[in-house]
This record gives structure tokens, C-alpha cells and sequence, in this order.
């Protein structure tokens, strides 16, 4: 499980961070199974979740920023005046 958390926190940073959140995910079962049973892997399983939250903090970070910069443009094209409505 350690080594699937950290092959999809690193294949999130391609596929826009979905992998990633299953890479959390294992990651933390990952820990808690090497705690329980005292296996070896604990710096894969580590390194998984850091790799997992980095790319989900990225990527939201992206959506939210390339979202707000289309929600604005949007709000820019819904205000520019109509000038067929003027009369002259």
C-alpha cells in the first residue's frame, strides 16, 4: 500500500490530482498497518502522503485560480455596453 500511495501521488501530479486523493488514502491505511504491525515501508508510506498533498494542493490551487480568471472574464464579457442600443 505505501508504494501505491506514492505511484499515485506522483501520477496525480499528470492526471489533475485524481489519483492523488486514493494516494492519501493509502497512504494513511499504509501507516496505520505499518504501526500495527511493525513492517517495514514506513518512508514509502511517508512519502506518499507527501507527494499526494503536495499534488492535491496544487491542483486546487490551479482550479481556483484558472476558474476565478474564467469566472472573471466571463463577468468582463457580461458588462462590455451594447453599442447597437445607443442612439446617435
Amino acid at each position: 500500500m505505501a508504494v501505491a500511495s506514492l505511484v499515485l501521488g506522483i501520477i496525480g501530479l499528470v492526471f489533475c490530482g485524481i489519483t492523488s486523493i486514493p494516494g492519501v488514502i493509502l497512504g494513511h491505511v499504509a501507516l496505520s498497518r505499518i504501526k500495527r504491525t511493525g513492517e517495514e515501508g514506513q518512508g514509502m508510506a511517508v512519502g506518499g502522503l507527501v507527494t499526494s498533498y503536495i499534488t492535491v494542493v496544487i491542483w486546487v490551487l490551479c482550479w481556483i485560480i484558472f476558474g476565478g480568471m474564467i469566472l472573471t472574464l466571463i463577468g468582463i464579457a457580461e458588462t462590455v455596453p451594447d453599442y447597437d442600443t445607443y442612439q446617435y
